[in-house]
């Protein structure tokens, strides 16, 4: 057993050391960790539709239980094809008030990845990424270099193209919001 904690404990400080390109902008105002948006998933379904929990899962389990590094961060995939052993497993973590690992339903990210036009395959080999996004592991791409501010670019097209917080034109000129027609 020591010697598996010490496995442990030199490879999760590895990750959490990652080198990464510098922050800018709000990412490097609201982040303190070099590996934001990593996220180890465990559990789920095998592309067959069968249960994906293994020995692997619980060793992932034994290091965040005992690490408890805020990077990466974790998820348990919980599908009704999983053993109860799994979820017993990470409640025996989260009681803790460690917070990790988040717990998410496999079923439901599924039917929603197929929704959305995912193969049956591509959705069960998906899951939970970065924050709490669902995807398609390997067919789509999560490119984080900013973020999307959609009310900045509705509250841009309701003032023509105007930013009313620096007072400058950054926008096209919409016209005026009180003229927009709705269309049906």
């Amino acid at each position: 057993m020591k010697m598996r904690r010490n496995y442990f404990n030199h490879s999760g400080i590895k990750f959490n050391n990652q080198p990464a390109p510098p922050k800018v902008g709000v990412t490097a105002e609201e982040s303190n960790t070099y590996t934001d948006f990593c996220l180890i998933n465990v559990g789920g379904l095998k592309e067959t539709g069968e249960d994906a929990a293994n020995e692997l899962s619980y060793l992932i389990l034994d290091v965040i239980e005992e690490m408890r590094l805020l990077q990466p961060s974790s998820m348990v995939q919980i599908s009704k094809k999983n053993p109860d052993r799994l979820l017993k497993r990470a409640l025996r973590i989260i009681k803790t008030g460690y917070g990790q690992p988040s717990l998410f339903n496999t079923d439901a990210i599924i039917q929603e990845l197929v929704r959305q036009g995912k193969s049956l395959t591509d959705a069960r080999n998906g899951g939970a990424s970065g924050c709490v996004e669902s995807g398609a592991f390997g067919k789509e791409s999560y490119i984080l270099t900013g973020y999307f501010n959609l009310p900045k670019i509705l509250e841009i097209t309701l003032n023509n193209g105007f930013d009313p917080r620096t007072g400058k034109q950054i926008g096209l000129n919409t016209g005026d919001a009180t003229a927009f027609e709705i269309i049906r």
